[in-house]
């Protein structure tokens, strides 16, 4: 699911999501939501990938390789997902052109994610 996730955003077997941020030197932003129908599409995000995701003990991890993880808990069943995403390509940028005396702190949030979940009824 790597290289898919590399090329698409975010790629999903219905139990795990991967997503590839832009960049690795400062923290990006995750909202999650949960909603009873299916939301209309946010606005102002540059880009989306629809998944499906299966919650059979409504356990959501969150596993950051070199943060470690956290969990929550939502309704059981199957799920429809929207990861939306902004900041990429300016996070990227960033952390291109940033030296090792930047304060990395000043960037944390410009890459952003968005995650939608809802009832999955089709």
């Amino acid at each position: 699911m790597i290289p898919l996730a590399r090329e698409h955003v975010a790629a999903g077997n219905g139990y795990e999501v991967i997503v590839v941020s832009a960049q690795s030197q400062f923290k990006v932003k995750l909202r999650i939501e949960t909603w009873t129908e299916e939301p209309a599409p946010p606005a102002g995000w540059e880009g989306h990938r629809d998944l499906h995701m299966e919650f059979p003990t409504g356990e959501l991890v969150i596993s950051e390789r070199t943060r470690g993880a956290w969990g929550i808990t939502i309704a059981e069943g199957d799920r429809h997902a929207r990861l939306s995403f902004r900041g990429r390509g300016e996070a990227k940028h960033l952390a291109e052109s940033l030296g090792p005396q930047d304060d990395l702190t000043l960037y944390e949030g410009t890459e952003q994610y968005l995650l939608q979940l809802w009832p999955r009824t089709s």
